[in-house]
């Protein structure tokens, strides 16, 4: 899907996208946080927050089936520069970081060897 960044859809055509009912795709875009907009009479949305959502939806599971070259992957198929950059930047800043050491306690037998070592 090509995306002028900032074309509008009316909801009937990001349902056709999605292939899901009105009321559904209403729904679905309350979820993702996408904000319904009356113009003309009619609710439209941004297609470019439309594309994202589904980006990042498509991502999540590229990072569930390859956590270590989700975006080498997702790179090679996004066919839309900016939303590719804008979905790994956000994912990347959405991404806990695991602590890599476990903090314990020192035990008796360390204290005493930290005594000996000091002397």
């Amino acid at each position: 899907m090509s995306v002028s960044h900032l074309h509008m859809v009316s909801i009937d055509e990001v349902a056709a996208i999605l292939n899901a009912s009105i009321e559904h795709t209403v729904r679905w875009l309350k979820r993702n946080r996408i904000a319904l907009h009356l113009i003309g009479g009619e609710k439209r949305v941004f297609e470019i927050d439309v594309v994202y959502s589904i980006h990042t939806l498509y991502v999540i599971e590229l990072i569930k089936k390859y956590p270590s070259r989700w975006e080498s992957k997702y790179r090679m198929i996004a066919n839309d520069s900016i939303v590719c950059e804008l979905v790994i930047s956000d994912i990347k800043n959405s991404i806990p970081t695991k602590p890599i050491s476990r903090i314990r306690n020192l035990t008796e037998s360390d204290k005493t060897l930290i005594k000996k070592l000091n002397e």
